[in-house]
């Protein structure tokens, strides 16, 4: 991976909400890449399915609500049998 894509990328992590171990492990990698000047093949690959996985939950939640209640009532619904 070229290192502009490589800094694109991590930038971009930086910006989302990552579990701990996400966050741990770009940290990682930045330390690494700073240190070595490149990353592993590995580091590549993991680094690139965290951003697609990211950029897929952002695509498929755009500005719609994870999940609205209606305030269904009495009779409304199918678990409902008299």
């Amino acid at each position: 991976m070229d290192q502009g894509k490589l800094k694109r990328i991590l930038s971009s992590l930086e910006r989302h909400e990552l579990t701990l171990r996400e966050r741990q492990f770009v940290e990682a990698v930045e330390k690494y890449l700073n240190e070595k000047g490149k990353v592993t093949d590995q580091q590549e690959s993991v680094l690139e399915g965290i951003y697609k996985e990211k950029m897929w939950i952002r695509k498929a939640f755009r500005g719609e609500a994870v999940f609205q209640p209606t305030g269904g009532g009495e009779g409304e619904g199918r678990d409902n049998h008299p």
